[in-house]
């Protein structure tokens, strides 16, 4: 079962940008006598982890949004790809309610994306 803090996800959350970002990183300059210095390394923090969870209740949303509202936190993230340590990314989430209420309770439902990073 998915977990994000203290918050269960709905199963199997889709990690939208898995293999959109390397493990290295790259800086090419050139010397001054215009010989081309590349240096690379492995970075071990600050991967991407979007996450489409797809419908979560006003009752899940506002328990993500009160985790994401704390500054400076980061989070135990546990999906099918493994254990991560998290912080939220800033927006921390997008969010579509599946049909527009203009009184909405606990149990109505948003299309949510969540906007994380490893740390």
């Amino acid at each position: 079962m998915p977990f994000l803090g203290s918050l269960t996800l709905p199963d199997d959350p889709v990690w939208i940008d898995e293999f959109d970002t390397s493990p290295v990183v790259q800086a090419i300059e050139r010397s001054l006598t215009g010989a081309l210095i590349i240096e690379e390394a492995t970075t071990t923090k600050g991967r991407n982890i979007t996450l489409d969870v797809a419908w979560l209740t006003r009752a899940e949303l506002l328990a993500l949004k009160a985790l994401a509202d704390v500054p400076d936190t980061d989070y135990s993230l546990t999906i099918l790809q493994g254990s991560f340590t998290v912080r939220f990314r800033r927006p921390p989430y997008e969010v579509k309610p599946i049909r527009g209420l203009a009184d909405p309770d606990s149990t109505d439902v948003y299309q949510v994306t969540v906007n994380l990073m490893t740390v």
